[in-house]
């Protein structure tokens, strides 16, 4: 008996990132696997002595700060993709570093194959992929699909 395969999607909430998620979709269909999506949170290194900051009024960490808008903005981001019809697993909202959580992650959920969406706009050495991305591709256990958003393959990004 065959067991369904299992895909993790990690998001940033970036037009890339929808892409990726409809490109893992799509396949799931086709191959009969579940999607997760992950977000991987970090906090700058100068909020991480727990600095307490006014949100809405109320003391709070910047780390709780953080954290409560990764698992709004994923929720709200999930429920976006279910509503145009994709079929999400789980949705989860993590603390650690991008790339270094995302393959930790892989490997500790049996993932068979990571779809990510990338931007390729940092600087000329990044030019193909991003720097999560490509740190995804060459250090996962499993196959990486990378999307890549059609507008930005198209843009021209001048910041840098």
């Amino acid at each position: 008996m065959d067991t369904q395969k299992q895909i993790l999607v990690p998001v940033d909430f970036s037009s890339a990132s929808k892409v990726a998620l409809d490109q893992a979709a799509e396949l799931a269909g086709q191959i009969n696997a579940v999607v997760d999506i992950l977000h991987v949170w970090d906090l700058p290194a100068s909020a991480r002595d727990n600095d307490v900051i006014e949100l809405q009024g109320l003391p709070s960490t910047v780390a709780d700060a953080v954290r409560h808008y990764a698992k709004d903005t994923l929720a709200a981001f999930t429920k976006k993709a279910q509503d145009s019809g994709i079929t999400v697993r789980s949705a989860r909202a993590v603390p650690g570093t991008g790339y270094e959580t995302i393959v930790e992650e892989a490997k500790r959920g049996g993932y068979d194959l990571i779809v990510i969406g990338t931007h390729g706009r940092k600087n000329l050495s990044r030019a193909i992929l991003g720097s999560v991305a490509e740190r995804v591709v060459r250090y996962a256990h499993c196959p990486v699909l990378v999307a890549r958003s059609r507008l930005e393959t198209t843009a021209t990004d001048h910041s840098g």
